[in-house]
């Protein structure tokens, strides 16, 4: 049963930075598509040769990765209440998501906090295992991007590494159960909401550390598979295209661009053509279709999650309609 708290205040962002939000990705959108002008001839005239089955297999691998995604969020909800049924876990985690392309960053957290409260989940422990995920998946994300530092001959950005030795132990610190539950519950009692009592282990938060590389490693190789499509002699890059998948989402990520967008094609961009040197016309191609691959494999989840939301109303017991009217 929900408890009559009542839910926390969602606070808006300031006029300017909604502003900024909306301004960084549309200006880097328009340098992304200048550069397309300026390379048109070059786009132009590639021996574009896709290799279908290669690329579907791609877009296979990132459906499996949104599975792992809600698997793993669920995993975390599990440590501040009980975790949601597959049925109603797909559609809290995807649908909101989704919202992430609305400029804010708000949105998202809004929307599944809003649906979990539908699936009898209370907006509290939403908030907090959504919180965690994002830094656990932040800190792993930026572990992973490491191993472009691996590669040999590869130049890359010094500040990759700073980021990395300093939000990975800062992000692993402050997870364990001692120092989180007590600063979470802190915060709750300054806005008078009711304090997370269950028990979490650092075994468990580590597990999902591992859990969530693991699925960086996922979505890298479903980036990989997308770019050998496209272009067959870039398979030799493996450990520097599977760090890219990872940056990338880390660069849009930190950077506040809604969904990523614009920052994450960037720095795309940048590796596929100053670290690895492929062509100009794969660099500016390839963010985009795999922008357009992500989108296909969410969208299906999101249509799944329309058929799996409708079984919500029809789980509900005439009794418990009866109690509830």
């Amino acid at each position: 049963m929900q408890d009559d708290t009542p839910s926390p205040f969602v606070k808006r962002q300031a006029p300017w930075k909604l502003a900024l939000n909306i301004s960084l990705p549309v200006i880097l959108l328009a340098i992304f598509a200048w550069q397309f002008k300026v390379n048109w001839k070059d786009i132009r005239h590639f021996d574009w040769h896709i290799n279908w089955d290669v690329a579907m297999l791609g877009v296979l691998v990132l459906i499996f990765n949104s599975l792992l995604e809600v698997v793993i969020w669920n995993r975390t909800l599990r440590w501040f209440t009980d975790p949601l049924p597959f049925f109603k876990v797909v559609p809290v985690y995807i649908w909101s998501s989704l919202a992430r392309y609305i400029p804010g960053k708000v949105a998202s957290l809004a929307l599944r906090a809003g649906l979990a409260a539908e699936a009898d989940r209370e907006v509290i422990p939403v908030l907090a295992s959504s919180t965690v995920e994002l830094a656990l998946r932040t800190a792993a994300g930026l572990l992973v991007a490491l191993l472009i530092f691996l590669a040999p001959g590869t130049k890359a950005a010094g500040k990759l590494m700073v980021a990395a030795a300093v939000v990975i132990p800062l992000v692993l610190i402050c997870a364990h159960p001692k120092i989180m539950l007590p600063a979470m519950n802190w915060v709750l009692r300054k806005i008078k909401q009711q304090q997370v009592c269950h028990n979490v282990t650092y075994s468990d938060i580590l597990l999902v550390f591992l859990a969530t590389i693991l699925r960086w490693g996922v979505y890298g190789v479903g980036f990989t598979l997308l770019v050998r499509a496209v272009y067959p002699p870039a398979w030799s890059h493996l450990l520097v295209l599977i760090g890219t998948g990872s940056f990338a989402w880390a660069a849009g990520f930190i950077g506040m661009s809604p969904g990523g967008l614009g920052l994450m094609e960037w720095v795309q961009k940048t590796i596929l053509s100053d670290a690895l040197h492929l062509p100009i016309a794969i660099a500016l191609v390839l963010p985009a279709l795999f922008r357009l691959a992500t989108l296909i494999a969410e969208g299906l989840w999101a249509l799944a999650a329309v058929f799996m939301r409708k079984t919500w109303d029809e789980g509900v017991s005439p009794d418990a309609k009866t109690d509830n009217a």
